[in-house]
């Protein structure tokens, strides 16, 4: 007991002083740390201890009372001072009064917390051990782990609350420091005041002179509360010191005693029988407001037929009405609630299984499903969690909006009997969302500790067990992948003589199935046909091009063939599809006309041959090389090197020249001009062996160079010529050799190239003077 005296004294040291301001409190604390003088010696150097200042206490809030009591309506206020100081020095008064007595009661709990502060040190420092060795059942382990959950939270609380009296000491102390500066100026003022001014001034320096001893009071007591939130900290660190001690001594391993489950079904069963009877007369209650409900329309409906006189009668029903119904939703809003809890009740036992499992050695499949069921009640608890705060909300508000009325009903009437019963049932619903809010937020909390015990013993699993997990999940997955229903179908089939319908599912497995089975077909239909193609080219039953071309049409029909097999082997019927159907037809409208008559512009194409791989083309502008005819376009490669896609249906509508129908020689001209008086044989000779000794120009037909035409500045001449194209000849490069070729002998020869002449005459006077006869 002396301990304990001693550490409240302790406590105390800041804020018992109710006769002093803070500074001097201050003051005297830190000369006693300057001494060097204990906690304890500045206590007792402050006050004489706890009965003194409790006694001290009670004698100011004696005496602020009464002069409360004497500033109150009675109360005449010397001359020059203000109704208003005389309201703020009564405010200012009561507020020492409700101090003092607060403070009184605050060092009363001093004393019990310090007693439970020794009591958890002394049972964290006397606990030992359990008496039985483990492993524990579940519901030692639940309760310890609620424990140390507790524990925390209060230590998170009681921080909180030590952080939030810190910022109130601090205003409080500014306040101090102002009024004790007010107090200066009073007594400044008091000395200086004339006998006139002499009352008032010493009423306002009494008034200062209580404000700081009041502040002092309340700072004092903000100063114990603060240390009185401490004891309770450290207390609440102890017990969960405790607590963890406890729950390390546990171990991993949790064993479920059928005992302990009859326990929890027992629990959920009695608990299920409470909720049923709370039901029972929630429906009572609700038939009977039924009743009331139908009997007041029936009221309402004979007084609309009445006259205005009664309309009073008719609102007041109007309202009473609605407030029948607001209950009778309060209450509908109620059994929900207690119908939820009675089903989260009866899956608790249901989860306490599944916690087994995965506490257990069960297989991968076993666990993974216990863990689901644990996931989807904890996403439903989180979710009702969100709706208890939202309904909180919503039922604060309107219990709010119901009290606050502008206009109450009088006392007695039915009105305020129904509004009576209507805030009634609202404080139940509210008393019942609280209910189900906190096992909600306990169950949650219960699930989340489950699922991380889960995980920790998935983490210290061996590296065997590891792997063994790993492939049992990589089965579980590759099951869950290959039956995945990617889409449902109906199949017909003959039972007995009818054709029923019957639902199937096209699954992913299947699907795939089918896709690798068609690929596989399809590569060694591909080899056998490109064979098949070669060996005709080889022995020249077909050209490159055509066979390259047929090919493709061969496989086209072979992956139609290979895919309508392949859906047959799986039994998929084409029924699987219908949902292209849609797509299908949209394609189709839009896309068959020319579709189709670029395809059969294809086949005629094919089938004439006017045109075929390696001919030179002309069609719509563009000339070049035919490198591919497909299904269909075709593929034209420019001199330039560009690849050109061209419709089939171009190749039939338009004009087309081809430059390789029937031969593949093409005649070509170059154009020279001599001047006059050149010898024109001799020119003829010149271009014509010029164009006989090139290379690529063909000598049948031989080239042939004529005199063209007299031309206004030269002899025109034209030297006509044959290419082969297939060759590898080229018209321009030839073109620009003969050119070279010619200008070189013309030089040699003498003989001049002709260009454009103008003669100019120049005259002096460009614009003559005008005579006299012009005039």
């Amino acid at each position: 007991m002396h301990t304990l005296n001693r550490s409240l004294a302790a406590v105390l040291a800041l804020g018992l002083l109710s006769s002093a301001p803070l500074p001097a409190q201050l003051e005297a604390l830190a000369k006693a740390a300057g001494s060097g003088k204990s906690a304890d010696q500045a206590a007792k150097a402050s006050v004489d201890g706890p009965e003194q200042t409790r006694k001290r206490l009670t004698e100011s809030a004696l005496v602020w009372q009464a002069e409360a009591d004497r500033l109150g309506k009675d109360f005449v206020p010397p001359e020059g001072i203000s109704g208003t100081e005389v309201s703020e020095r009564r405010a200012n008064l009561l507020l020492g009064v409700f101090g003092a007595e607060r403070m009184m009661r605050v060092m009363e709990t001093s004393t019990s917390l310090l007693e439970a502060l020794d009591r958890a040190k002394k049972a964290d420092a006397t606990w030992q051990g359990f008496d039985k060795p483990g492993p524990y059942s579940f519901l030692l382990h639940d309760e310890l782990h609620r424990q140390l959950e507790a524990a925390a939270g209060r230590v998170s609380a009681h921080q909180s609350a030590v952080a939030m009296i810190d910022r109130q000491v601090a205003n409080r102390q500014d306040e101090i420091r102002e009024a004790d500066e007010a107090l200066r100026r009073a007594k400044d003022t008091a000395e200086r005041a004339s006998d006139g001014a002499k009352v008032a001034a010493t009423w306002r320096l009494d008034a200062a002179a209580q404000r700081v001893k009041v502040l002092g009071t309340t700072a004092s007591l903000y100063q114990l509360s603060r240390d009185n939130t401490q004891l309770r900290v450290a207390t609440a660190i102890a017990e969960m010191a405790l607590a963890k001690r406890k729950v390390a001594a546990l171990g991993k391993e949790v064993l479920f005693p059928e005992a302990d489950l009859e326990k929890i079904k027992q629990s959920s069963d009695e608990r299920a029988r409470e909720i049923d009877r709370e039901s029972a007369g929630i429906e009572k209650r609700q038939r009977q407001l039924v009743q009331e409900r139908l009997k007041l329309r029936e009221e309402i409906a004979v007084l609309e037929n009445t006259a205005d006189e009664d309309k009073p009668r008719r609102e007041a029903a109007g309202e009473l009405l609605k407030i029948l119904e607001d209950e009778v939703q309060s209450l509908a809003d109620r059994a929900e609630i207690l119908a939820a809890g009675r089903r989260f009740g009866e899956e608790y036992l249901d989860v306490q299984k599944a916690r087994q499992v995965l506490a257990g050695r069960a297989s991968h499949e076993e666990k993974a499903a216990a863990l689901k069921q644990l996931e989807e009640l904890l996403t439903r608890a989180t979710a009702f969690d969100l709706m208890v705060d939202v309904r909180r909300r919503s039922f604060v508000t309107g219990i709010r909006e119901q009290e606050n009325r502008e206009s109450p009903p009088e006392a007695g009437s039915p009105r305020q009997v129904a509004t009576d019963r209507l805030l009634a049932a609202r404080r139940a619903e509210l008393d019942a969302v609280e209910r189900f809010g906190q096992d909600m937020a306990s169950i949650a909390a219960d699930l989340r500790r489950w699922m991380g015990d889960a995980e920790k013993t998935a983490k210290a699993m061996s590296w065997r067990e590891r792997s063994t997990t790993i492939w049992a999940k990589l089965k579980s997955w590759a099951f869950k992948a290959w039956n995945f229903e990617i889409y449902q179908y109906v199949d017909r089939e003959e039972v007995g003589g009818e054709v029923i319908a019957v639902k199937r599912g096209l699954v992913l497995g299947w699907f795939l199935g089918a896709i690798g089975l068609f690929v596989v077909a399809y590569r060694i239909g591909t080899r056998l046909v490109r064979r098949l193609m070669e060996s005709l080219v080889a022995k020249g039953r077909a050209e490159r091009g055509q066979a390259e071309t047929w090919r493709r049409w061969i496989m086209m029909a072979v992956a139609v063939m290979l895919a309508l097999i392949t859906l047959h082997f799986l039994k998929i019927p084409l029924t699987a599809f219908a949902f292209l159907g849609g797509a299908l037809a949209i394609g189709v409208g839009f896309g068959t006309q020319t579709l189709f008559k670029n395809f059969i512009s294809g086949i005629i194409v094919l089938a004439e041959r006017k045109v075929q791989v390696g001919d030179i083309l002309d069609v719509d502008g563009v000339a070049g090389k035919v490198t591919a005819i497909d299904t269909r376009s075709s593929t034209v490669r420019s001199f330039d090197g560009v690849d050109v896609i061209v419709p089939n249906s171009l190749l039939l509508e338009n004009k087309v020249i081809n430059w390789t129908l029937e031969t593949a020689k093409v005649r070509r001209v170059v154009k020279v001009g001599v001047a006059y008086g050149a010898p024109l044989r001799e020119v003829t000779n010149i271009l014509t062996d010029c164009a006989a000794t090139h290379g690529q120009i063909a000598q049948d037909p031989p080239p042939l160079a004529v005199l063209e035409d007299f031309g206004t500045d030269a002899l025109m001449f034209a030297l006509y010529f044959w290419i082969d194209l297939r060759g590898g000849g080229n018209s321009m490069v030839v073109g620009s050799d003969l050119r070279f070729m010619i200008e070189k002998r013309l030089s040699e020869a003498g003989i001049p190239i002709a260009f454009r002449q103008r003669d100019f005459q120049q005259r002096n006077d460009p614009f003559p003077r005008p005579t006299a006869d012009h005039r």
